[in-house]
């Protein structure tokens, strides 16, 4: 085994569940989206990004970029993402709290950049080979 990068595999019903999902809250298949995964957990608020610096960079993605922006999280950090979806004038998907483990990861995988601190999603992210920004 030379290769030992981490990898994880999303089943096809799962990519397609998401599929699904993200059609029913206004984003097509085709259509490219960035995943902000402000959140760092509990105990992981030392090395969390500022919420008003998630703000900022999305604002700037959507104006530049016209991409879509989705947020999320678990229930505990909810209310980080709501306020980043505030800040955003509810521009965007924020779907914090709704989806866990291989839903999360496929929804990951579906995206075209994930925007995140150092946390798990960070290697998630690439273990999926996404794009990342952390």
């Amino acid at each position: 085994m030379d290769d030992k990068n981490l990898e994880i595999w999303i089943k096809k019903d799962e990519t397609d569940e998401i599929d699904k999902f993200l059609k029913l809250k206004g984003i097509d298949f085709n259509e490219k989206f960035i995943v902000f995964h402000p959140g760092c957990g509990l105990a992981g608020f030392p090395r969390e990004w500022d919420k008003d610096k998630y703000i900022n960079l999305a604002r700037e993605i959507i104006n530049e970029f016209k991409i879509k922006i989705v947020i999320t999280g678990s229930d505990d950090e909810k209310h980080k993402a709501d306020y980043i979806f505030k800040g955003l004038d509810n521009n965007g998907l924020n779907i914090a709290g709704k989806l866990s483990g291989n839903k999360l990861f496929a929804m990951i995988k579906r995206s075209s950049l994930v925007v995140c601190s150092n946390t798990g999603i960070m290697h998630v992210a690439n273990a999926l080979r996404v794009p990342l920004i952390a």
